[in-house]
């Protein structure tokens, strides 16, 4: 008899597109942390505020402090962001935990990065409390 094949939860974190950012980056050490960091624009004010976009791994002589923008309405300045995959829900079912989304496939996103389970539960991407 075959056991029968159970569905794993749909946990996914997305990053809002924004014009000429790319997902595509390698992640970078930065000597006094712990965890792995990109080079990212981390936005402070419009849609995106708390959020950052990883620049593309090819752009690599913008100096941390140099203003960005999505050309979508959110502004922020470049610095390190922090990689995870663990997502802090703070809206639906799950509200109030946290989980580790690389479990299931999902890559090292900056922190902050949106993320959901599929099934109602919202929050963002937070540093993982293990690496700090």
């Amino acid at each position: 008899m075959v056991p029968p094949k159970i569905p794993l939860p749909r946990f996914t974190a997305a990053l809002a597109l924004t014009a000429g950012l790319s997902l595509l980056v390698a992640p970078h050490r930065a000597a006094a942390q712990t965890q792995a960091a990109i080079m990212a624009c981390q936005f402070t004010s419009g849609p995106l505020t708390g959020a950052a976009d990883p620049l593309p791994a090819d752009v690599t002589k913008i100096a941390i402090g140099t203003p960005c923008t999505d050309n979508a309405g959110s502004q922020g300045r470049i610095g390190l962001a922090q990689l995870t995959t663990i997502c802090g829900f703070t809206a639906g079912p799950m509200a109030g935990t946290r989980f580790d989304l690389g479990r299931y496939g999902v890559p090292d996103l900056p922190v902050g990065t949106p993320c959901t389970d599929n099934g109602g539960s919202t929050g963002t991407l937070i540093p993982n409390p293990e690496q700090q």
